[in-house]
């Protein structure tokens, strides 16, 4: 897994012993949430109507020794371009063990969990190439055509949904660990 570190309002990925501005990885390229600049005071998500000079930083010290609290305090409405675990760590939800069968309710024995990919960056492709080196032999792959979904007709797009969907029913009533995922070549609208 990933981590991820602001230093001086830069957002860097971890990627082995070199920390890589974010905007020199993958995920900047991404079609849909991609973006040009690591510098989190930029003016780019909002496409220069707020300007960097209008837009404070609030230090890891002054957080450290007040809390968020703190921060807020000011008087200021704050909008943070974080990493996915921030949000639980804002709220103070305290980290959880993976849910195991037995907290559901189910059987050791029965068996039919449900995979589902929709990220088509080569990290994920990356992942799932793993997954079915490792699993192939005992899990059902099932490929949703993106092209479908997105670029045919409706009519179409309902075959491709319920031809998927009724393939997935079938195999975890077989009690089969089933994986879900989107062809992995990027079709985009025309709004990209």
């Amino acid at each position: 897994m990933d981590a991820y570190y602001t230093i001086k309002d830069i957002h860097y990925v971890a990627d082995s012993d070199w920390l890589v501005p974010a905007e020199d990885t993958e995920f900047a390229r991404d079609a849909s949430f991609g973006y040009k600049s690591s510098n989190l005071l930029g003016e780019e998500k909002t496409r220069g109507r707020i300007p960097a000079s209008s837009v404070s930083s609030i230090s890891i010290n002054l957080l450290r020794k007040g809390g968020p609290d703190a921060a807020e305090l000011r008087g200021k409405s704050f909008l943070c371009r974080t990493a996915a675990s921030f949000v639980s760590t804002r709220i103070g939800i305290i980290p959880k063990a993976p849910i195991l069968p037995k907290d559901l309710g189910i059987n050791k024995e029965r068996k039919g969990g449900l995979i589902v990919v929709g990220s088509y960056v080569p990290k994920t492709t990356k992942l799932v190439e793993e997954l079915k080196l490792q699993c192939g032999h005992f899990l059902k792959k099932l490929e949703v055509s993106v092209d479908k979904l997105a670029m045919k007709s409706l009519e179409e797009r309902e075959e491709e949904i319920n031809r998927v969907a009724e393939m997935a029913n079938l195999s975890l009533g077989a009690c089969k660990d089933t994986l879900i995922m989107t062809s992995r070549e990027l079709i985009t609208g025309k709004s990209l």
